[in-house]
């Protein structure tokens, strides 16, 4: 009987604690609403959802927040040199990347492909929203003790530092000592934390992963495998699973049917067409381009430009220039 009577009492005095705690985030709602507009000051900064520290930052309206988010990236007068130094590569063109857009790169080895996708994933463009994921994906997962699910799920930084947040939150809350006001605070926090979880989906996070890692045909043993026991390419997959996973705003892949077979470039052709994402690759594989672009961007290694074409005859035509 005590220790029904003791779970009962807890029970009770959480409820309280969510009363409070719900209580006080209406109240700091209608500062907020009273006072300077949230949508242009920083509690709903789209930047919030960036970087380690900011990703922890949580907004109100995440669904209507999205909505404003700009994830188009123009940048004029663009010039770029090669990474040691010397003659520019590309020189005074315009980049535009509409979002959702699949783009494939096209030129000859020395025109700057790589360098362009590395550039444009270095963080040096102010063009480019802090709060937008760009990543690129160009060589093979390092290998590790943790097994090639474990590996895909901790691809999702934000995920992980949640439920890093959540374990936390419910220890110090369930400790004997803790006073009222960081009850409260906790409270808040906890449940702040749990709805962000619950708008990216973290509850559906392993079906997620295990469906994008069978498309690029690994086996059910396979994903419980340490990925230091897999060869250099199938870690190449490893690495195209976590960037799939990831989903970033934009996406931007370096001959990634390198080492694959036929079986596993149709079932990346397939995850690739299933991403919403922005996407620019650089391959050798006319089949694979052809499945995913809907645009081709040709660099003239001889004049240094870089222009637009809806087909890949054209653009590869203009890359000879």
């Amino acid at each position: 009987m005590p220790k029904k009577s003791s779970k009962a009492a807890l029970k009770k005095k959480q409820k309280k604690q969510k009363a409070k705690a719900k209580q006080q985030q209406q109240q700091n709602k209608g500062k907020n609403q009273n006072g300077k507009n949230t949508k242009n000051g920083t509690k709903n900064d789209p930047k919030s959802l960036a970087g380690d520290n900011d990703v922890l930052k949580m907004i109100d309206n995440p669904d209507d927040h999205l909505k404003e988010f700009v994830r188009d990236i123009n940048i004029h007068n663009f010039s770029l040199a090669p990474i040691g130094g010397g003659a520019p590569l590309i020189r005074s063109s315009d980049i535009k990347l509409t979002h959702g857009h699949r783009y494939g790169l096209i030129g000859y080895n020395g025109a700057g492909k790589t360098t362009l996708l590395k550039d444009l994933a270095s963080g040096r463009h102010k063009e480019i929203p802090k709060y937008l994921r760009v990543l690129h994906v160009h060589q093979e997962q390092e290998p590790s003790d943790k097994t090639v699910m474990e590996t895909v799920l901790a691809a999702d930084r934000e995920r992980e530092i949640l439920l890093a947040e959540q374990k936390r939150l419910s220890t110090e809350m369930g400790k004997d000592d803790l006073n009222e006001d960081l009850s409260i605070k906790y409270t808040m926090r906890l449940q702040e934390v749990q709805d962000r979880l619950k708008f990216i989906e973290a509850e559906t996070a392993e079906s997620r992963a295990s469906a994008v890692l069978q498309g690029l045909c690994f086996t059910d043993r396979m994903k419980n495998m340490k990925t230091s026991d897999l060869s250099g390419g199938w870690r190449m997959r490893v690495s195209l699973a976590c960037a799939l996973f990831v989903a970033p705003d934009l996406l931007l892949l370096d001959e990634p049917t390198n080492h694959l077979d036929i079986e596993t470039i149709e079932g990346l052709i397939g995850a690739i067409n299933r991403y919403k994402g922005g996407l620019m690759v650089v391959s050798h594989d006319q089949h694979f381009l052809k499945a995913i672009a809907k645009e081709y961007w040709a660099l003239s290694k001889k004049s240094g430009t870089i222009k637009s074409f809806q087909d890949l005859p054209s653009a590869k035509e203009f890359a000879i220039k």
